[in-house]
């Protein structure tokens, strides 16, 4: 994982929520805006049933051939059977357990605490600092101010460890790169 080589910095916009979020979890910090739409830890699925559109609408009905009883699970010419229904439930669940113990991980909580605050449930920036999901409500240039911070933090600390930077010259161009590529971000994103 990039976390063990270097530290992980997200910065949310205006929205990282349930697939942003999952993926931004894992991060060493996570900043965003107060207005941040974050969170959504949760799982849904649905199931479009077209059987009164085909049958009343159009005039076309279905017959069901399978190889099984499930093999056509998710028809959409058909609703659901009560077992089907069940598969589905117990599939939605070990997603959001996943989903559950991976925010439980990353962010370094319970998985109690985290499913009380998940179900699906949104929160701003500030409510996410509130609970833990986010450690810091940012403006855009602190966050770049923040990742030129860890870049020569990683630069320093390899030189107090190792002495001397001759023996990591790789570290130079990536260094140059980073501070580059934050100027180019600044002046394009903040007045100065």
């Amino acid at each position: 994982m990039a976390s063990e080589v270097k530290p992980v910095v997200v910065s949310m916009g205006d929205v990282a929520a349930s697939g942003g979020y999952y993926i931004a979890c894992a991060a060493d910090t996570i900043v965003a805006q107060p207005n941040t739409i974050t969170g959504s830890i949760g799982v849904w699925g649905l199931h479009l049933n077209l059987k009164e559109f085909w049958n009343d609408r159009i005039g076309f009905s279905f017959d069901r051939i399978t190889t099984g009883n499930y093999s056509d699970l998710g028809n959409p010419n058909r609703a659901l059977l009560d077992d089907e229904k069940e598969i589905i439930q117990v599939m939605a669940n070990d997603v959001y357990d996943k989903f559950i113990n991976h925010v439980s991980e990353g962010r370094n909580m319970s998985i109690e605490m985290v499913d009380s605050f998940g179900r699906g449930r949104i929160w701003t920036g500030e409510q996410a600092v509130e609970i833990g999901l986010v450690e810091n409500i940012t403006k855009r240039l602190l966050t770049l101010s923040s990742g030129i911070i860890i870049i020569l933090v990683t630069v320093l600390g390899y030189y107090f460890e190792y002495g001397t930077l001759q023996s990591k010259l790789w570290l130079w161009p990536t260094f140059i790169a980073s501070v580059f590529t934050y100027k180019v971000i600044i002046k394009k994103y903040v007045r100065i």
